[in-house]
Parts: C-alpha cells; sequence; structure tokens
C-alpha cells in the first residue's frame, strides 16, 4: 500500500499519462538544495518501451533549474548502480575455494623443483594468473560490500545526494580499471569512464526524449 508521499508523487505524474501508457516512479530521490527529485517513466503497455520520463517533486522549495541538473544525477545514478549489480553483485557471489585450491596445486608443482625447465615456465605463468584472479576476486567481494553498503543507506534515507552520486560513479571507475587493464592504451581510466558515461547518457536521452518537470 502506497504511503501518503507515493500518492501524491503518483497523482502528480499520472496528470501527464496518456492512453495506454503505464507510469512508475523510482523510490530513491535525488536531494538537491533539501528539496527531493523524483525520476518518473511513462511506459506503453504494450512492450513496456519507455515513452518519456518526468522530474517530479512535490515539495514547495522545487526550482525548474535544480530539476534539470536532478535529471543528470538520478539517470547518471542508477545507470552507474545498475551497472556495480549487474557485475560486481554477479561477480561477488562467485566462490573461489576451487580457484584457491588449483593454486596451491600450481605452486606445489612449481616449488617441487621436478619440472623440466619449458614446463616450469607454463605452470609459473598458470600459477600467476590463478593468482591475479583470486586478487581480482577478492577485490571484487571488497567492492561490492561498499557498493552494498552505500546503496542500503540510500534505501534506508530513500534520498541521494552528489556524494553518493560521486561514490557510485568511483566505484564504476574502479570496475572499468578491471576491465582495461591489461589494454595498451594512452588513455587514463578516468577518460574512458567519462566517455563511456557519455555514451550512455546519450542513449538513454535519445530513448528518454520527452522529458517533462513536473511540480506542484
Amino acid at each position: 500500500m502506497m504511503n501518503k508521499r507515493e500518492k501524491e508523487l503518483f497523482k502528480l505524474a499520472k496528470k501527464y499519462q496518456k492512453f495506454f501508457e503505464n507510469t512508475t516512479i523510482n523510490a530513491d530521490a535525488y536531494q538537491l538544495n533539501n528539496c527531493p527529485y523524483y525520476l518518473a517513466f511513462y511506459k506503453s503497455k504494450f512492450g513496456g518501451e519507455v515513452k518519456a520520463t518526468a522530474v517530479i517533486s512535490n515539495d514547495l522549495s522545487y526550482k525548474k533549474e535544480d530539476a534539470m541538473k536532478a535529471f543528470s544525477a538520478l539517470v547518471y545514478y542508477f545507470i552507474s548502480w545498475n551497472n556495480v549489480e549487474d557485475s560486481v553483485g554477479e561477480r561477488a557471489k562467485l566462490d573461489i575455494l576451487i580457484w584457491e585450491e588449483v593454486r596451491d596445486y600450481l605452486n606445489t608443482v612449481v616449488e617441487s623443483g621436478l619440472l623440466a625447465y619449458e614446463n616450469e615456465i607454463i605452470y609459473r605463468r598458470s600459477l600467476r594468473s590463478m593468482q591475479l584472479t583470486i586478487e581480482l576476486q577478492h577485490e571484487m567481494v571488497e567492492l561490492w560490500h561498499e557498493a552494498k553498503s552505500m546503496n542500503d543507506s540510500v534505501v534506508e534515507k530513500g534520498c541521494f545526494t552528489d556524494e553518493e552520486v560521486e561514490k557510485v560513479i568511483k566505484i564504476v571507475t574502479v570496475v572499468a580499471g578491471f576491465s582495461i587493464n591489461n589494454l595498451k592504451t594512452d588513455m587514463k581510466t578516468e577518460e574512458i569512464l567519462k566517455l563511456f558515461m557519455r555514451i550512455e547518457m546519450i542513449r538513454i536521452l535519445n530513448r528518454l526524449n520527452n522529458l517533462l518537470i513536473l511540480t506542484h
């Protein structure tokens, strides 16, 4: 059952809902100058295609220019969090016990001194690769705990600020670094992330091309 705030937001958003559309509103708001802004979606009842979006506020202190800024912050946060949840969250669930057993076996073989020179090189490379994989997994798990703790706090408060936006983007930066650390490139991780986020924002904006600012 919706609370009073949720009822007010849906009432505000549904005034602009067209026939054959459903309205959904993200539960967490972007807090700017002590005013909460929410992101609403108008989806087709046939296929669920997003037809338009709205920045919603039922607070009397809203400002239109802040609402425009809120749109970017809301999209950045939810895109970033979804990426973290899908990639890091799923990776953190993996049980690395078998990897550690393989690493220990390889280490025992390498340290035995019984391998021919050519085979020792191969085994040492495999050992190093396995060790790096395990270290990366530990980093992924720690990163997921950090990200989940942050998002749990956002859910508990019901809102986020620029601080959380910066945190989640930083986490995506680290994940991007994990993905490209073996690539030869002159671009810094931060530059790659910014390029990725710009592409994502353009893609989202092309889909959500009918932005409404809905306020009392």
